[in-house]
Order: structure tokens, then C-alpha cells, then sequence
């Protein structure tokens, strides 16, 4: 959950073998690295953590180079190969298996820090507590798609966010290239797996984890998203029903879920026609597997002189949604950024199939 703005100590290249980058000497992470004595930790599924003190490390976001300094001994790295079923019908990466990606980064960045707890992210003194971390907002940037066969790193970090709170912070970089695909980064609170009430960060639990924070991604203006309300929704999509195989560890619904049920209600002609291009969410409240809920959406152009969204291809859109039970108790907030296509694969499925 990275390039971080973190003084370096030292400027030296680390070289690395991965599944994905081959013998020494290739690049990791688009960098010529040389280790120079010193040694790469190589964990389960293509996980590498490297143990040395800071190094400046180039990256690009479309094409520009960013030079940053990080701390490499707190920043975790998992290496993935885009499968035929974490495809949408461009051929590229969904929404739902990027998301997946960060979860499951997530749990190996603590795993990596030597937090070895048999519960799913989370520290030895969160679990004597009954303490769980749980999203509460989330920023994801796409600059670029990854498509099927691509391999890729996420970069994972965590930040302190206030008294209460912590950052998670996500880099996709594309593994023959170095270039960051996509920023993300996420607010999480503590919260008591027995009264599912919302903790502050209890002293124990803030000494384990101060000595990973680094800087985080300023991605998020932070400014509260506004509430949808029904009579301003554009569409409406009801009766979504959590199902067992929708739960996570924690028994309540997976973040991913909330997504996908959120995007269920953009019309086809924008998904066609436009590729989300990033979304800001507000986590309101668990959603129980025994709610129904509605899925509001509401459509506007990101451009000054407004257009007809359902047929013009060439403007930016923007789409507020609300996910809330039938009663109207809110279960998360939205925002939507959707850019056009470069190019229609629906127009030419034909042909590849």
C-alpha cells in the first residue's frame, strides 16, 4: 500500500533476479540495479523485499520522470502477471482485479515487517485487542491501463493519517518499463471486531506500526463528497444482495464488492465508449449479508460547454454515485472520472474472437 519523499543516506543500484525480470543485471522496477554485497529477501508468489537504507529511484508517469528518494526497507513489493480472468472486454485489467491486487499487498507489506500474525493484516497487539483495520476512503489515479500478459509490481507503503488513522499508499508500475501506471491510496481507522465500534489507535498498537510510516501519496483533496440524492439520480439499479461468497475474513463485505456494485449502474454507452480514469469513495457503514441495497448514479460532463454523454465520445465525464440500503441509510459515497477510449475494441471483438 512508492516513491517517497524521504531524505536519502546513500546513492547506490541494487540488482535483483525476479520471476519477472530474469537473471541479474535486468531491471527492477525500470532501474539498473547492482546489490553490491548486499542481499534481496525473495518471498512466496514473486515477493521481494530489499533490506537496505535508501536509494534514489527514478520513475515515470507518462513518460516524465520522477526522481524521488525511498526507503526501500519499508516499502514492499509483489510482482503479478495479468491472468485471462482479471480482463475485462478491452482486453485490460478490471477495475475489481486491481483492487484485489492492493488487498492482497496489503497483508504481505505486514507479513514483510515482521508482523507474522495468523490474522489478515493485522499487528500481535491489534489482535489481543480485538482490533481490525477497515477503509473508510479511498483515492485510485489511472494513467494507464495494463493488459492481458503484462507484468506488473505494486508498491505498497503505510503513513500515519491524524490521531486516529492510517494511509495505505500504492504504486502500479509496469515491470518492463518502470513507469507508474497507477497511484492509489486509502484512509483506514481501527475498529473493535466485537462491537464493530470505530478505536483510536491504542498506544501498543501505534508503537508497532510508527516505525513504518513514510510519507504518503497526496492524491485526495479530502473534501467530503457530496450525498446523491434520489430525486438527482440519473439511474437507478436496485436490490443488490450481498451474497457468503461477497464476505471477507472480518465478516462483512469486501471493498471490492462495494465497487463493483457502484459501476453496475454507469450505462453501457459511457463503459464502451469511456475508461475510468479514477474515483474517489467514502466508506459510510458495513453492509450486512441480509441488506438488499440501491446503486444512484448521477452523470455530468468534466467539461465547460457540457455535452450529450450517451452519444458524444470525445469529452471527459463524471459520475456521482450513492450506494445506500432500501430504507436510505448510506453505505458508501463516490465520485467517478471517465476519459474516451483511444480505441473501440467492441467495435473489432469480432474479429479477435
Amino acid at each position: 500500500m512508492g516513491l517517497l519523499a524521504i531524505a536519502a543516506t546513500s546513492n547506490f543500484h541494487v540488482t535483483l533476479a525476479s520471476p519477472y525480470y530474469g537473471a541479474k543485471g535486468t531491471k527492477f522496477g525500470g532501474v539498473p540495479m547492482n546489490l553490491g554485497g548486499l542481499k534481496s529477501k525473495k518471498l512466496s508468489s514473486g515477493y521481494m523485499q530489499v533490506k537496505i537504507k535508501a536509494q534514489q529511484a527514478p520513475s515515470k508517469i507518462n513518460g516524465t520522470i520522477v526522481t524521488t528518494s525511498i526507503r526501500e526497507d519499508l516499502v514492499s513489493r509483489q510482482n503479478f502477471s495479468i491472468k485471462s480472468y482479471e480482463i475485462d472486454a478491452d482486453r485490460k485489467i478490471s477495475i475489481q482485479a486491481l483492487m484485489n491486487y492492493f488487498q492482497e499487498t496489503v497483508i504481505h507489506h505486514y507479513k514483510a515487517n515482521r508482523f507474522h500474525c495468523d490474522d489478515f493484516g493485522s499487528t500481535p497487539e491489534m489482535l489481543k485487542q480485538n482490533l481490525i483495520c477497515v477503509t473508510i476512503r479511498m483515492k485510485v489515479v489511472i494513467y494507464q491501463y495494463p493488459t492481458w500478459g503484462d507484468d506488473v509490481q505494486v508498491e505498497t507503503w503505510i503513513s500515519a493519517s491524524g490521531k486516529i488513522g492510517l494511509r495505505m499508499n500504492w504504486h502500479l508500475v509496469d515491470c518492463k518499463t518502470g513507469e507508474i501506471l497507477v497511484r492509489a491510496s486509502s484512509v483506514c481507522v481501527m475498529m473493535n471486531k466485537l462491537t464493530r465500534r470505530v478505536s483510536k489507535i491504542p498506544d501498543e498498537v501505534r508503537r508497532e506500526l510508527e516505525p513504518q510510516f513514510l510519507s504518503p501519496l497526496n492524491l485526495d483533496d479530502r473534501k467530503d463528497l457530496p450525498r446523491l440524492h434520489h430525486n438527482a439520480a440519473d439511474y437507478i439499479s436496485n436490490s443488490f444482495s450481498p451474497r457468503w461468497s461477497d464476505l471477507d475474513v472480518n465478516q462483512h463485505v469486501n471493498n471490492v464488492k462495494y465497487i463493483e456494485w457502484i459501476l453496475e449502474s454507469v450505462p453501457l454507452s459511457i463503459m464502451e465508449s469511456h475508461e475510468l480514469s479514477s474515483m474517489t469513495l467514502e466508506y459510510k457503514r458495513e453492509c450486512g449479508k441480509k441488506n438488499k441495497l440501491q446503486s444512484l448514479i448521477a452523470i455530468s460532463s468534466a467539461d465547460e460547454d457540457g455535452c450529450n454523454l450517451g452519444h458524444n465520445n470525445g469529452h471527459l465525464i463524471e459520475c456521482n454515485h450513492l450506494l445506500q440500503l432500501e430504507d436510505g441509510v448510506e453505505i458508501m459515497r463516490g465520485k467517478t472520472e471517465w476519459r474516451p477510449k483511444l480505441v473501440h475494441n467492441f467495435d473489432i471483438m469480432n474479429l479477435v474472437m
